[in-house]
């Protein structure tokens, strides 16, 4: 964790100050509006299926519920996909 701090703090010092207003502008952009589609797409595709499977098995470790998961998103070449 100590070098991703060291590398966060290096790369920040390479910013000036418009760099440094227009990264809080993007960031505020994006809280209010959400992430652009493209970085949507790279999460759902790396992430989203595993994040519900662990959520499905919590559920179901520790209050018994069972769960039905449907995902459907679209890759970056607009293909659209759906599993069970």
């Amino acid at each position: 964790m100590s070098a991703f701090q060291g590398s966060v703090t290096a790369f920040m010092e390479t910013l000036n100050e418009k760099d440094v207003l227009d990264l809080e502008l993007k960031r505020a952009e994006w809280m209010k509006e959400s992430y652009p589609i493209d970085v949507q797409r790279k999460t759902a595709e790396k992430s989203a299926h595993r994040y519900l499977k662990e959520s499905a098995e919590i559920q179901f470790r520790e209050m018994g519920l069972r769960s039905v998961i449907w995902t459907f998103h679209e890759n970056k070449d607009g293909l659209k996909l759906f599993q069970m």
